[in-house]
């Protein structure tokens, strides 16, 4: 694990009133996670809507599959749209799927496993074969040449199995009060390292990036991650890090855009010549988990009472009979059915073992629990899985 103490900080500015976003910003976020030697590189932007009110539907998000160079370029195409949807949709704001995709596989969209179906339409569930008719019909729509958003495919980038190795960690916290300088100072705890470089999202919370020297596994990723969250939690409980920080094909907030209940423009707050080792990480984080909980305290251990007429022998029906003896007799409504199923399945088992047949097993139960009006309605019973035991146990315990 490497770091430099060096880094810089520039405070948030606000934009122009009229302006939607700050491209120059967005391409230096887009430039610091891709690299600007991979201009091939995909990165996928989006467009996510505002947390919901308790009770109301989310809303959907808008996404936009570019290249580094597109990004780095200003394309006019990629701006424009951008543009048109943040004026259609002025609640929304602008982020961007941190990890890098793998190459979009060619043909995306020609196949029905390329579609989302709704898993409940008009509060009704959804089958399994329902679903699949609905990618099917969508599929045939979009290959036919719609360009309606209902038959669109999945945007590709944005599920975790579309994600390559894995470049950076990253980190939060999403409690009020927290200052910036704190919330640096936690980040570095946790990892040891200043951020390679960090974004003031213009609202409570700063978002913290850390370089890695070389890509790991979406797998991995979601592991370091999640120790990354528990380590925050045991520092700081009150921090409010969100678990989801973990998902390898997670959002955050872009630089450049504008936060949504504050107006202020996101920026690139602090840079640092951070480059974390996965492995070196990894001991730091795993030192850095809460103590597990306490054992619950060991259960006494009750032996059980030995079972009387069985051991020491062969099972005989006079053993049968005189472990009968020490069982209390049965009565109906008496909240004991399932005891009583449990002692006749067993004393038919036992009888068998005896070699008596199931009439001489019924006819003991009868004679034992006269007070059961219904007995013989409990041989329909499956009794396969009903062992002697049952019947033995009782007679130890008497009952």
């Amino acid at each position: 694990m490497t770091a430099t103490t060096s880094s810089h900080t520039s405070p948030g500015a606000a934009a122009p009133p009229t302006a939607l976003f700050h491209w120059p910003a967005v391409a230096t976020h887009v430039a610091l996670l891709r690299s600007r030697q991979r201009p091939e590189a995909l990165v996928l932007l989006t467009l996510f809507p505002p947390q919901p009110a308790p009770g109301e539907p989310r809303g959907w998000s808008t996404y936009y599959l570019a290249t580094t160079a597109q990004v780095l370029a200003g394309d006019p195409g990629l701006a424009a749209a951008i543009e048109a949807d943040l004026h259609r949709h002025p609640g929304h704001s602008l982020g961007l799927i941190v990890s890098e995709p793998h190459p979009q596989p060619a043909g995306w969209g020609s196949r029905p496993e390329h579609f989302n179906a709704p898993k409940i339409r008009d509060g009704v569930a959804q089958t399994a074969e329902q679903q699949q008719a609905e990618r099917e019909r969508r599929c045939a729509a979009w290959v036919s040449g719609s360009a309606a958003p209902w038959c669109r495919p999945i945007y590709w980038g944005s599920r975790a199995d579309h994600i390559a190795p894995c470049r950076w960690l990253f980190a939060e916290c999403d409690r009020e009060g927290i200052s910036g300088a704190d919330q640096l100072a936690l980040a570095a705890a946790v990892f040891g390292a200043p951020p390679t470089f960090s974004v003031s999202t213009g609202g409570k919370s700063i978002h913290c990036y850390w370089r890695l020297v070389e890509p790991i596994t979406p797998e991995r990723f979601t592991e370091l991650q999640k120790l990354a969250v528990a380590a925050y939690r045991h520092l700081e409980p009150d921090c409010a890090v969100d678990g989801s920080l973990s998902n390898p094909n997670r959002v955050l907030r872009l630089a450049g855009g504008h936060h949504p209940r504050t107006g202020r423009l996101a920026t690139i707050h602090s840079a640092a010549a951070t480059v974390l080792d996965p492995d070196s990480l990894a001991v730091r984080l795993r030192a850095l988990q809460p103590p597990p909980p306490p054992a619950p305290p060991l259960r006494q251990h009750r032996p059980r009472p030995a079972a009387a007429g069985h051991r020491g022998g062969p099972v005989t029906m006079e053993k049968i009979r005189a472990g009968l003896d020490r069982i209390p007799p049965y009565a109906s409504k008496q909240g004991q059915r399932e005891k009583f199923i449990l002692f006749v399945g067993g004393l038919r088992a036992a009888v068998r073992e005896a070699g008596g047949s199931d009439a001489d097993a019924l006819a003991l139960a009868l004679e034992h629990s006269p007070g059961v009006l219904d007995a013989a309605d409990y041989w329909a019973y499956d009794w396969t899985r009903t062992t002697a035991g049952s019947f033995w146990y009782q007679v130890g315990a008497g009952r």
